[in-house]
């Protein structure tokens, strides 16, 4: 039989933070990436690009930053279930 030592309350807390941290720079360089992707589209616009092109390119903008932001927000819920487990 195997003695299991209580875990103490920090830890499950300091973990989460970590986690937050490190998932937070993700979330900021892949929004990074849809940022450059916007000034490109502005960009594009000045130089006369055609309207599809420059509406093909900002479709593809807000589609990286929203599925950035539900990933993010699905990472966190899933991050607090998973300390609360942790925790009990």
């Amino acid at each position: 039989m195997t003695h299991r030592r209580p875990v103490e309350w920090w830890r499950p807390i300091i973990h989460m933070a970590a986690h937050v941290f490190a998932g937070t720079v993700i979330f900021a360089i892949v929004a990074l990436a849809a940022l450059l992707l916007g000034l490109m589209v502005k960009w594009l616009e000045s130089m006369g690009a055609s309207a599809y092109t420059v509406a093909v390119f900002t479709l593809l903008e807000d589609a990286i930053v929203t599925v950035d932001a539900v990933w993010f927000v699905a990472y966190i819920v899933n991050l607090g279930k998973s300390a609360l487990k942790e925790l009990s």
